[in-house]
């Protein structure tokens, strides 16, 4: 499976590391890995997600909550 990612996602990922990054050193780095092993899951397993519609699945990850920015 391939995945693609728009412009706005890497601004958001960005974002999202020098958050957790201000909130204590190196968290950021840590959410990043975590970012990853979710890709790798829904590569390995793409239709094991809940459904948001036809085309959207949703996949949390693990031990960082999802965060407005």
């Amino acid at each position: 499976m391939n995945v693609t990612y728009v412009d706005a996602a890497d601004s958001e990922l960005d974002a999202a590391i020098d958050y957790y990054n201000n909130q204590r050193s190196g968290l950021g780095f840590e959410f990043y890995d975590a970012i990853r092993e979710t890709l790798e899951r829904i590569k390995n397993y793409p239709k094991a997600w809940t459904p948001l519609s036809a085309r959207v699945r949703r996949c949390q990850v693990h031990r960082f909550p999802q965060h407005h920015l």
